[in-house]
């Protein structure tokens, strides 16, 4: 191999492990996430979100009841005509009924720092009759003590705020608690259809893995390999920071024969515990710092080659 040779082969490693990196990154950055628009019909479909772009998947094991999807920007505009904030949402999980109604589903954003949750919920106050007076008790109960603000004898519940859409679903904005000192709380929107399904409907549950809507039927609905929740490891590698410890590995998922998921009430949506997160303002999930340990590698196995081929011509 010449020197040419060598340096061309070089710059093209290089090049290669910027892209991956570049990658790696956009995938936990939410500026770098599809922008979603969606538009509910007077029904409330699966079509309606894959008319909006995005691409719900089967969660896995759990495959008749209960779908996905991950990482968008969504912003909702109510059949009122208006149009919420946009919602930064890491994970969706939605439940849907035969025929492909809806019954529910709930967008989070995982972690916020007690400022970034005021910021968020302020918008949303005036649509369930609330204050920033309320808002503020509530951060302040979680300031003073954010593992146990909601403990027995405390008289303080999460902080939520609820409406309806002109007939249509209910919504419900608020947080839930986070387990983290620094990024206490996890701010989520559900949206629920069961005010107006009737009793058949909202116990019509599939017998075979939920397919796609009409129009879409050559759309794959499998899960990808890093479905659920992000995990905390993937997202501090993707920064180009050390890793202290992940989560704890979760608990094996029922089978879909033995356990049905059921639609869970806006008041008290959810589907997964907590699950850490970074997260630095409103509108950036994650913080951007340079990857400098995989440069570091990069930069080493480049000298590691040209001083190979050096000793080799000497």
């Amino acid at each position: 191999m010449t020197m040419k040779q060598t340096f061309d082969a070089a710059g093209a490693f290089v090049f290669w492990l910027f892209v991956l990196l570049n990658n790696s990154r956009a995938q936990y950055d939410p500026q770098q996430w599809p922008t979603i628009t969606l538009r509910f019909s007077e029904a409330g479909t699966l079509k309606d979100l894959f008319d909006s772009g995005l691409r719900p998947y089967r969660f896995p094991r759990l495959e008749m009841s209960l779908l996905e999807a991950k990482h968008a920007r969504v912003t909702i505009l109510q059949r009122s005509g208006q149009t919420l904030p946009e919602f930064p949402a890491e994970l969706i999980t939605i439940d849907p009924l035969q025929g492909g109604l809806l019954a529910g589903l709930e967008m989070t954003r995982y972690k916020t720092t007690l400022e970034e949750a005021r910021a968020l919920m302020l918008p949303y106050l005036p649509k369930g009759g609330r204050n920033a007076q309320d808002l503020d008790r509530y951060l302040a109960a979680v300031k003073a003590d954010y593992l146990g603000y909601d403990g027995m004898g405390r008289g303080v519940e999460d902080f939520r705020v609820r409406w309806s859409d002109l007939g249509g679903p209910r919504y419900v904005v608020g947080f839930r608690k986070a387990f983290d000192a620094n990024r206490p709380l996890i701010f989520l929107m559900a949206v629920d259809w069961s005010q107006v399904r009737t009793p058949r409907q909202s116990r019509s549950f599939y017998k075979e893995p939920i397919p796609p809507p009409p129009g879409y039927e050559n759309v794959s609905m499998q899960a990808p390999k890093k479905f659920g929740p992000d995990s905390q490891a993937d997202i501090l590698v993707s920064q180009g920071k050390p890793i202290a410890g992940d989560r704890p590995a979760p608990e094996p998922l029922p089978s879909e024969t033995s356990t049905r998921a059921t639609p869970i009430p806006a008041a008290t949506p959810a589907h997964f515990s907590p699950t850490p997160a970074v997260a630095k303002s409103p509108g950036a999930l994650v913080e951007r710092e340079p990857l400098v340990w995989l440069w570091v590698i990069g930069i080493a196995a480049l000298l590691a080659l040209v001083a190979l081929v050096v000793k080799r011509r000497r």
